[in-house]
């Protein structure tokens, strides 16, 4: 692992990246209907 501040930020900036795209999804899955599935993921997130 780097420990350094540049790799820190890019390894933050990465999380938030698959967040939003999780949160995306999980929108898209609820609109499909499968609310208990995205309310699961979304739980695990936060």
């Amino acid at each position: 692992m780097c420990t350094c501040v540049v790799c820190d930020y890019i390894i933050l900036s990465f999380e938030s990246v698959v967040k939003k795209t999780l949160s995306i999804f999980c929108s898209k899955m609820a609109k499909n209907k499968n609310l208990s599935v995205s309310k699961y993921v979304q739980e695990e997130l936060h």
